[in-house]
């Protein structure tokens, strides 16, 4: 055989081999994006920021979840410091398949106006956090060329690692990131661990799971931290009090009740309800 039909059946076998890992890589984060996590969420979620472990801010606030037809739908109400309590967000997760851009709202009491969070807008810190405010879309798949290349354990735990890549110039504006490094795990497909590359390539930011809970029989992620290299800071979100099915209305998640946001009194009235079922 010649040497050219050689390399060419080589190129046609490292094709396929390409082909098959982005295959796998796409269907397995599919898997973790429809991940069954119950029809509706609720937690109270505490979120600190700190530099060299001197704490720089804490805020606290309640965030509610809920699938709605094909959509996901999120909304968080800031209840502590003071000077952001009443803050809201409201966030919708689009079926990728109508290749819709998730949306996100806020609402700021101080004006008294909900405005739209734009794509570019999104690779701003939230709340003064180190996660941005795309860090809180839900994982998109179609955004990014993926493939697996390797399997590693996280903390005894066998997982995938997918590298993953902006298929577009978009998708960099609006998540900041051009590189992505997630690692799965493969039997409860949450995503445990992610590193994110800038343009020329350097790690400068990189999340961890420090804790995972089941609850009601779902796997639940209950501590994560999300740690900035450059910055040298890092914040961490604790949920408390989660629960799953708590037959949360739908008009908890209008933009027109973010002015309202959710009041103690509401997740007051959703826990009794679940104590008497």
């Amino acid at each position: 055989m010649k040497l050219t039909h050689i390399l060419a059946s080589a190129g046609i076998l490292l094709s396929v081999f390409a082909d098959a890992s982005a295959n796998d890589a796409n269907n397995i984060l599919q898997q973790v994006r429809d991940r069954n996590d119950g029809k509706d969420y609720m937690s109270t979620v505490t979120l600190k920021t700190l530099s060299d472990d001197s704490l720089l801010n804490q805020r606290q606030f309640y965030m509610l979840q809920k699938d709605i037809d094909q959509d996901e739908v999120m909304v968080l109400a800031i209840k502590a410091p003071a000077d952001v309590r009443d803050i809201s967000f409201l966030m919708r997760s689009f079926d990728e398949g109508t290749a819709q851009e998730d949306e996100q709202w806020m609402y700021l009491p101080a004006f008294r106006k909900v405005r739209r969070i734009s794509a570019t807008d999104k690779r701003g810190a939230f709340m003064g956090s180190e996660y941005s405010y795309y860090d809180l879309d839900k994982l998109r798949v179609t955004d990014f060329d993926s493939k697996i290349v390797k399997s590693e354990s996280v903390n005894d735990v066998e997982t995938h690692v997918i590298e993953r890549t902006p298929k577009s110039q978009d998708v960099i504006n609006k998540s900041g990131y051009y590189k992505l490094v997630t690692w799965v795990d493969k039997d409860r497909k949450l995503i445990l661990k992610q590193q994110y590359f800038d343009a020329k390539g350097i790690l400068f930011k990189q999340l961890d799971v420090d804790k995972v809970d089941k609850i009601q029989g779902f796997w639940t992620i209950t501590a994560s931290t999300m740690t900035n290299f450059i910055e040298n800071k890092k914040s961490t979100f604790l949920f408390h009090e989660t629960l799953y099915n708590q037959g949360i209305e739908d008009a908890i998640f209008r933009k027109s009740k973010l002015k309202r946001g959710i009041k103690d009194s509401d997740v007051a009235e959703l826990i009794k309800i679940s104590e008497l079922e």
